[in-house]
């Protein structure tokens, strides 16, 4: 788990940033981004977490998840380059 998901999940504060999930059928649900969120939350315990319900077919969320991770790539690029975001 890396330093900045530990800071999103505490006992304390709960889950700051919700999962993004669609969902698949009823009580059903397919993670789209937050993984390593979802992971943190099952490691302090957590029996349930807050999400947002994206209404989206598969191929709009396997789009959505690759924004999401190439997104985060590449401000974190710019923070090592320490230019202004």
């Amino acid at each position: 788990m890396s330093w900045t998901t530990s800071q999103t999940v505490s006992k304390e504060s709960g889950l700051l940033q919700p999962l993004t999930v669609r969902r698949l059928g009823a009580n059903q649900y397919e993670l789209i981004a937050g993984e390593r969120r979802l992971r943190a939350c099952r490691i302090a315990g957590f029996k349930t977490v807050s999400r947002i319900v994206n209404d989206c077919d598969e191929k709009q969320s396997a789009i959505y998840a690759m924004l999401k991770i190439y997104s985060g790539r590449i401000c974190s690029y710019l923070k090592k380059q320490e230019l202004p975001v």
